[in-house]
C-alpha cells in the first residue's frame, strides 16, 4: 500500500490523501503548482512529481451584436507567479493582458478572440468566439408621379414603423405624400437597423418672409418670422404648450439646443391669420 500526499503551490493540503486531486475551486480552476508525494506504509521509498495547471479564462460584455460592434473583454484566469497573458484577434493584439479591453469591430463576421497565457513551465490558451452582425440603415425618397414617400431599400426589413407629422404608423414600404416630416425605422433579420428622415416641405435657412420658420430641421437656434402684432406658441408632440411670445417684433430666436428632440408645432396667430407649421428638433 502506498501513501499520498498533495501540496499546492508548496503549502500541504491535509484532505488530499489520495492519487487525484480536483484543481477546481468554486468552479474555477484554481492555477498553480501541484505536487503529489508516495510513500509506502513505512514512510520510505518516498517520490514526488510535479505539474503547472494553468487555464486560461476569458469573458466578454457581449457575444454578439451590430457592427460597429464594442466589446469589452475580462481576462478572469486565476492569476500565479510569472504568468504573461495575450489577447489575440484578428483586429488586434493586446500584450500583457491583465484586467480588461475593449476591441470595436467595424465589419461583420465571426471573430475568435484567443487569450493565450504562459506560466512558468506551461502555455494554454482559451478562444471566445464574437459574432458581428451587419448594419442596416433604410433610404427614404419621394416619388412625386406616385404621390408616395418611399422606403429604396426595405424589401427586405423587418419592424418597419413611421412617425409622420407625429403619427405612428406600422409596417409598409410606402407613405402617401401629404405630410411634412417623414421619418422610418426598420431593422434587418439579424435586428440592426436604424432610422432616415426626410423633410417634405423643408425651409431653406435663408428664407426670411411674413410667417416664416427656419431653419427646418433646427439643432441648436429656430428662427420664426412673423408680423410684429402676432401671438406665437409652440407646443410639443403631446400638445404642451413650450413656448410662447406677443412681443412687437417680426423676428424671434429661439435657443432650442435644451429641447427635447422630436416634433413640435409652431402656430403663429395674427388678425389675419392662424398659420402653422410643424417642426422637428434634432441635436
Amino acid at each position: 500500500n502506498e501513501i499520498y500526499q498533495w501540496y499546492f503551490d508548496g503549502q500541504m493540503i491535509e484532505s488530499a490523501v489520495s492519487s487525484e486531486i480536483s484543481s477546481a475551486l468554486f468552479g474555477q480552476t484554481q492555477n498553480g503548482t501541484y505536487t503529489l508525494e508516495v510513500y509506502n506504509v513505512l514512510g520510505c521509498g518516498g517520490y514526488s512529481t510535479s505539474i503547472e495547471i494553468l487555464e486560461p479564462s476569458l469573458t466578454s460584455s457581449v457575444t454578439s451584436g451590430c457592427v460597429p460592434l464594442t466589446v469589452d473583454f475580462f481576462n478572469t484566469t486565476d492569476t500565479i507567479s510569472s504568468m504573461i497573458c495575450t489577447l489575440n484577434s484578428a483586429i488586434t493584439t493586446i500584450e500583457n493582458f491583465s484586467g480588461s479591453g475593449e476591441i470595436t469591430f467595424e465589419e461583420p463576421g465571426i471573430y475568435a478572440i484567443e487569450l493565450a497565457c504562459a506560466g512558468t513551465s506551461s502555455v494554454s490558451s482559451v478562444v471566445l468566439n464574437i459574432e458581428a452582425y451587419d448594419q442596416f440603415v433604410p433610404e427614404l425618397s419621394v416619388d412625386q408621379i406616385n404621390g408616395v414617400v418611399s422606403c429604396t431599400n426595405c424589401s427586405n426589413a423587418q419592424n418597419i414603423i413611421w412617425n409622420i407629422d407625429g403619427t405612428i404608423v406600422t409596417g409598409g414600404t410606402q407613405q402617401a405624400l401629404g405630410g411634412d416630416i417623414y421619418q422610418i425605422q426598420a431593422s434587418n433579420a439579424s435586428g440592426c437597423g436604424g432610422s432616415d428622415l426626410l423633410i417634405v416641405n423643408e425651409t431653406p435657412q435663408t428664407e426670411l418672409i411674413a410667417n416664416s420658420i427656419f431653419p427646418n430641421p433646427a439643432n441648436d437656434h429656430l428662427n420664426i418670422s412673423s408680423s410684429p402684432e402676432a401671438q406665437i406658441t409652440v407646443y410639443d408632440f403631446t400638445g404642451k404648450q413650450v413656448w410662447s411670445s406677443s412681443s412687437k417684433t417680426s423676428l424671434h430666436k429661439l435657443s432650442v439646443s435644451s429641447w427635447a428632440e422630436g416634433i413640435y408645432l409652431v402656430r403663429i396667430k395674427s388678425q389675419a391669420e392662424t398659420f402653422e407649421k410643424k417642426i422637428l428638433i434634432t441635436h
